[in-house]
């Protein structure tokens, strides 16, 4: 078993290869090569579930069931770009925060989770962080062509019970933006950090169904016995 701080846990979950060969009931082996003893476990009782073909999926143990949850509440969306990369402005910021709340209402509405304005029972609060955003405003020519870098974005996706608080749920995942290095406009738009959210949603969405029918219980064996140090989400999220 393997203990992990919050602090490390969004880097470790944002590390993970999610491929089904980088894992056995005894091991778990990171893209990064990091290896931990399975069951993975963060120092608040969260449990790795099994691997998936995009992301890391953390959950809280028993008595979380999400099926009691019948609303969802968007929280704060939060943008940070890579050290040396400039902040998007203003303007941009505020159309891609409208836009990614529109992809997770859409995901949320078709998952049967409407969303509401408000914390109250059976309602869940979803916070998000898409941080390392690389989206250089500058570019390559080559010839009479202009070659823009790929770039990338981490997104961490985060549940808890909007009354009590409790962090029920995290999932993350690493992503090149959509089209990779191609040849088009002089800046690159902040229009493809928006195509690999809604990319995000549709794993993330299927996730959460699994998770939604309780088809990830934790381990047997290797819960700890008591709750670690507690580490604030804020690490991950600010």
């Amino acid at each position: 078993m393997h203990l992990l701080q919050w602090g490390c846990v969004a880097i470790t979950a944002l590390s993970i290869s999610a491929c089904a060969s980088d894992w056995t009931p005894e091991t778990y082996t990171t893209r990064d090569g990091q290896t931990f003893a399975w069951p993975v476990w963060t120092t608040e009782g969260m449990y790795l579930a099994p691997p998936s073909n995009r992301g890391a999926l953390f959950l809280a143990p028993p008595p979380l069931d999400l099926a009691r949850y019948e609303a969802m509440l968007i929280d704060e969306i939060q943008f940070r770009t890579q050290d040396g990369i400039p902040e998007p402005r203003a303007s941009e910021r505020e159309w891609l925060e409208a836009l990614c709340r529109a992809h997770l209402r859409r995901m949320f509405t078709r998952s049967h989770w409407p969303v509401v304005d408000a914390p109250g029972p059976g309602v869940l609060r979803a916070r998000i962080s898409v941080s390392e955003i690389h989206f250089p405003r500058h570019d390559y020519s080559l010839g009479m062509s202009v070659l823009n870098p790929s770039g990338g974005a981490d997104f961490v996706f985060e549940l808890r019970d909007s009354l009590e608080h409790d962090r029920v749920l995290i999932f993350a995942d690493k992503r090149a933006l959509p089209l990779r290095a191609y040849s088009g406009v002089e800046n690159v738009g902040l229009h493809r950090v928006g195509s690999a959210f809604l990319e995000f949603t549709y794993d993330l969405g299927r996730r959460l169904a699994v998770a939604r029918r309780g088809e990830h219980p934790p381990p047997l064996q290797g819960r700890p016995a008591a709750r670690a140090l507690e580490e604030p989400l804020d690490a991950a999220l600010r």
